[in-house]
């Protein structure tokens, strides 16, 4: 069996940055887009982590958390190729979250993991659009409050120039032999930033009139959203899709 040396291995922070897209590749100052490190900012940084994760640093205990696993990553990577070692870890990750969840003896229930929210929306889209012949209406709440990016992800078109396995690709284009799908938003605020009490009616009139022209809709339930909010709320997914047949709940 051949042995692996250290310096086939990367670092941590290169494992900290490594299989995302564009968004957190790091620039010549060592910040990416959003300004922020591989490294925890400290006390000292005037940066407050109110963003995204994507657009979050890493806080300090997160990084040290990362540092404690990193020297048994080396280790395995003596004897496993990098990707067993990935593979190996995120099972782990799965086993444990599907315990805390409850979900432990539930064989028919897997867990994905992606680089990003986005990507977790685009491959969502892409599992259901792969089995459906129907044509479908995906409805999701204002982007502002979910991510810029997720309508063109939900329409199976790249969102960034460089995907999470690091292919160079155009923003906008449609995803090669992916089926295109409408994606509508339903705003979930007023323009003077007040909630919109009427976002669940319009939700299920949207999804009425999609059931009635033929098409199967695909409802993007945010729990929360980046303003705190829930849009739609559970009671209305709930019970719209007890009511329509031809409905997916996402």
């Amino acid at each position: 069996m051949q042995m692996r040396t250290r310096q086939d291995f990367p670092s941590l922070d290169q494992l900290l940055i490594d299989g995302g897209d564009g968004r957190i590749a790091l620039h010549a100052d060592g910040l990416n887009k959003y300004g922020c490190a591989a490294l925890p900012q400290g006390a000292q940084s005037a940066l407050f982590a109110f963003g995204s994760a994507t657009a979050s640093c890493i806080s300090a205990p997160a990084y040290a958390a990362a540092a404690r696993t990193y020297p048994q990553l080396l280790l395995a990577h003596q004897q496993q190729t990098e990707y067993a070692v990935y593979a190996r870890e995120i099972d782990g990750v799965r086993h444990e979250l599907k315990q805390l969840c409850g979900l432990g003896q539930r064989n028919d229930i897997d867990i994905v993991f992606a680089a990003s929210g986005t990507d977790l929306h685009l491959i969502a889209a892409q599992l259901y659009a792969s089995f459906s012949t129907e044509p479908t209406l995906v409805i999701m709440s204002d982007a502002n409050e979910t991510g810029s990016l997720v309508p063109l992800a939900l329409a199976l078109r790249h969102f960034s120039e460089r995907t999470a396995l690091g292919d160079q690709v155009k923003t906008c284009e449609h995803i090669k032999h992916a089926k295109e799908l409408e994606v509508v938003n339903a705003a979930a605020r007023w323009a003077d930033g007040s909630v919109r009490d009427v976002h669940d009616i319009e939700t299920e009139a949207l999804i009425n009139k999609a059931f009635l022209s033929g098409q199967a809709v695909i409802l993007i339930l945010v729990d929360v959203t980046k303003t705190g909010i829930m849009a739609p709320s559970i009671g209305t997914a709930i019970r719209l899709r007890k009511n329509i047949r031809n409905y997916k709940l996402l």
